[in-house]
């Protein structure tokens, strides 16, 4: 039976209760590959590198797939030059095969598609009919698998997780001509949610901030159809927001 799942960026992998999700669903990932639940010492060093990684000053990125507001599946890394490295792509066993590994990785190419070039990860190679069928390759062997991102075909609400200098200029420019005032340091250091949608051509169409400690919105787009996609994509996420506050 399929299950019903929605996908939500994690813009602060540092806030509380995060890293507790994480590590229930890799734990269980774990188990499910090498036979044993990590032990104390297997968890001490991959939350320090969880915590060097959180912490990075570039452009770490998550996101998490959720049924019924528990995390199921989630995809983590960080991007360096013209490149996404995925560090984590987990999916609880019993949700295999349902597409969530799929939607995960979607909805980092979408986000990176205008400034990155290339998906790069390191995953065990029974995991080679996945990544190939996610249209990776692996010209060098040793589980190491690349993807070069489309550049077109792929329009939809993204998060920011972090501005880089195009997107901040854009952002800066579009959000001024509806009189929105932006602060870096809100999505750069606060890590407070931002939503772009990018038409056609590539160029921001509207803009959904949440400033941080809010709990509405600032829309502005150019047409009707990109303000309720923007719109919709902040609303979800605020809901979204609430209930894993509320648990």
């Amino acid at each position: 039976m399929t299950t019903e799942f929605n996908i939500f960026p994690i813009f602060d992998q540092r806030a509380p209760g995060v890293w507790d999700d994480l590590w229930r669903v890799k734990s269980e990932a774990w188990l499910s590959v090498y036979k044993r639940w990590p032990d104390a010492e297997d968890k001490a060093k991959i939350f320090d590198i969880y915590d060097k990684e959180s912490r990075a000053k570039t452009n770490a990125f998550a996101f998490g797939a959720y049924a019924k507001g528990k995390l199921i599946g989630y995809i983590r890394g960080i991007c360096k030059g013209n490149d996404v490295l995925v560090h984590d792509l987990y999916v609880l066993p019993r949700f295999h095969r349902q597409r969530v590994g799929k939607r995960l990785m979607y909805a980092t190419e979408c986000t990176f598609k205008t400034t990155h070039r290339y998906v790069k990860l390191t995953a065990m190679e029974t995991s080679d009919p996945f990544y190939i069928k996610q249209g990776f390759s692996s010209p060098t062997g040793g589980g190491r698998y690349i993807k070069k991102i489309k550049m077109y075909g792929i329009y939809k609400t993204v998060p920011i997780f972090k501005y880089s200098a195009q997107t901040w200029a854009e952002c800066s420019e579009f959000a001024a001509k509806y009189n929105i005032t932006l602060n870096r340091d809100d999505v750069d250091k606060l890590h407070a949610p931002l939503f772009i949608y990018r038409g056609d051509n590539d160029a921001i169409e509207g803009i959904a901030v949440i400033k941080p400690g809010k709990n509405d919105a600032q829309i502005a787009a150019n047409s009707p159809w990109v303000k309720k996609q923007t719109t919709r994509a902040a609303e979800q996420y605020l809901q979204h927001r609430a209930q894993q506050n509320n648990r």
